[in-house]
């Protein structure tokens, strides 16, 4: 969050544990967690869940990555382990994981699971966004290889480029349905582009174009259930898909 530029952007974190259907107001509260290394607004969060490779089995492991403090954006990723934080006082480390090749703002992000990669181990990806201070929006996006057989910690590699997509875009939202990175709305150089979504084919490696939303929206969450993707937010009433059917609804 930012409560004023600059300075205003937040360090601070938090997490909520046990949350589990149906909520109720007995659930576990929000846990606060050590704060970030760096102060970063517009940035794009993800989780992954550890398995019996890492430290702690079943654990998460929350990435942050690029965001801006003021009007310069971030290259650098920040790494904290969930249960090591509570339990041994471990804290946000920018050092665990490399550098994104492109400073990012206001982008997306998605941390994909071995199972959904044919190269057979995960990945941390980055696509859109732009440097900060007014600057044009991006097509281009990244990924970063993460350990094999299910692990999600980094691999001591470097981000690579992926195929830029097809718009340049910023305050996109994104999900990950059947080996498909659906980027949805956003701003960019085309009017059109609130409207558009497009979607990178993991196993062919390419970006294609996934038709158009009933309405325009950015700054807009998206989600998947049931084998849909859900989009809300960004100005706009819901709207939901099936990739297999045609259209939105």
């Amino acid at each position: 969050t930012m409560a004023e530029d600059g300075p205003g952007c937040e360090l601070s974190s938090e997490v909520v544990c046990g949350l589990g259907p149906p909520y109720n107001e007995q659930a576990p509260p929000w846990l606060t967690l050590p704060n970030m290394q760096s102060r970063r607004a517009d940035v794009a969060v993800v989780s992954a869940q550890a398995n019996s490779a890492d430290n702690v089995p079943g654990s998460s492991i929350m990435y942050a990555i690029g965001g801006r403090e003021g009007a310069v954006a971030h290259r650098s990723v920040e790494r904290l382990r969930v249960a090591e934080s509570q339990l041994r006082g471990e804290t946000w480390s920018s050092t665990a994981v490399a550098p994104m090749q492109e400073a990012r703002t206001g982008h997306v992000a998605l941390c994909m699971s071995n199972s959904g990669n044919p190269r057979g181990n995960g990945w941390l990806l980055a696509a859109g966004g732009n440097e900060g201070g007014g600057s044009a929006s991006k097509r281009s996006a990244e990924f970063l290889a993460l350990s094999e057989h299910g692990g999600c910690e980094p691999r001591n590699e470097a981000w690579q480029a992926l195929p830029q997509m097809t718009r340049s875009r910023i305050y996109a939202c994104s999900a990950f349905l059947h080996g498909k990175w659906f980027v949805i709305g956003g701003e960019g150089d085309r009017a059109t582009t609130p409207f558009t979504v497009e979607a990178f084919d993991v196993w062919a490696n390419v970006w294609i174009r996934f038709g158009h939303l009933n309405f325009p929206r950015f700054q807009a969450s998206a989600v998947t259930h049931r084998g849909r993707i859900l989009v809300v937010g960004g100005n706009a009433p819901p709207e939901w898909r099936d990739p297999r059917q045609p259209g939105w609804e």
